[in-house]
């Protein structure tokens, strides 16, 4: 079968169009005809050489949907036939025809959701899940700060935030996104690099602070989001583009201490690992609400397989608003 490879030199060049042989289905696994695969940084670090790789060559994509042709033996999930969406690891090899994923980490997809929709709604939106309602617990009329909000999770937690009741208030890093910011459900935008975000935040909530804050960047950002907060808020960390925090998060800690803030950490990963189960509930209500039309996947393109290079070259970049998706069986 057709599947996006990639070899031993890194770099979105090594990604590259082979033929890959699965084997028996494994245990507990069901083997999904891919009709769509979502592209995530997840796949451009691997691609980049900066996480570990398994034995060459290596099948990339870890987010799919499609139809499930076969279950392994002790499989308990979606039906030989059903529509479904999957999230599988970093080396799930989803960028491919057929791809094997825990049946347990599966959920179906509704009749009247395409394929395509439920394929850009299953890392983005089941992350914003989390962070809003599990780790952060935004309550209607908060206001929650999000960063990357044009982005694949910024864009999927601020159409959640709009659907939830709160006042979202996205960071974005040039004006050409502010548009798609405000169109997804920002009360207001920020852009960093070009305005003083934490002034413009308090002056945005006349001086309190936000109730919760989702980062995803990191670095020295993490104290200044801590800073930011109102009263009993809540900082989410979910990733650290901008590297690790540094000794100023302590002092951070301890200014915040009076105001009984919190920081947490999220990562979808955990979910899915520890608990695939409370995983596939989450796709299951995240895509009821895009069934309803209370969220509405961006993609930002839908390509071939054979454009899995470019779509590396998309992200590293950081062009791309919403999911970019491949298209990956006939």
């Amino acid at each position: 079968m057709r599947a996006a490879l990639l070899g031993p030199g890194p770099g979105a060049g090594g990604a590259v169009i082979g033929e890959r042989e699965l084997g028996p289905v494994p245990r507990g696994h069901a083997r999904v005809r891919v009709a769509f695969a979502g592209v995530n940084h997840i796949d451009l670090l691997l691609a980049d050489g900066k996480l570990p790789l398994a034995p060459m060559p290596v099948g990339l994509g870890l987010e799919l949907a499609g139809t499930v042709e076969a279950l392994g033996e002790g499989a308990r999930g979606p039906a030989v036939g059903a529509r479904v969406v999957a999230m599988g690891t970093p080396h799930t090899g989803a960028f491919a025809e057929l791809a094997d994923v825990e049946a347990r980490r599966a959920a179906l997809v509704p009749d009247g959701v395409p394929l395509d929709r439920a394929a850009a709604s299953i890392v983005n939106y089941a992350t914003a899940w989390v962070l809003l309602r599990e780790r952060a617990r935004i309550a209607p009329g908060e206001t929650v700060l999000v960063h990357g909000g044009a982005g694949g999770v910024g864009t999927a937690a601020l159409q959640l935030a709009r659907h939830l009741g709160a006042r979202a208030v996205a960071l974005v890093g040039d004006a050409s996104k502010v548009d798609h910011a405000t169109r997804n459900g920002a009360a207001a935008v920020i852009v960093h690099g070009r305005e003083d975000v934490a002034a413009r935040a308090r002056a945005l909530t006349d001086g309190r602070g936000v109730d919760a804050a989702l980062n995803a960047t990191g670095g020295a950002t993490l104290a200044r989001d801590l800073g930011l907060l109102a009263p009993f808020g809540r900082l989410v960390s979910f990733g650290f583009l901008d590297g690790p925090p540094g000794v100023e998060l302590g002092a951070a800690l301890a200014d915040g201490f009076g105001r009984s803030v919190s920081l947490a950490m999220s990562d979808l990963f955990t979910v899915a690992n520890e608990a695939p189960e409370r995983f596939s509930s989450t796709m299951d209500e995240v895509l009821a609400l895009v069934e309803r039309g209370a969220l509405d996947p961006v993609v930002h393109a839908t390509w071939p397989l054979e454009r899995v290079a470019d779509a590396l070259d998309a992200l590293r970049a950081r062009a791309v608003q919403g999911k970019i998706l491949l298209r990956c069986a006939a």
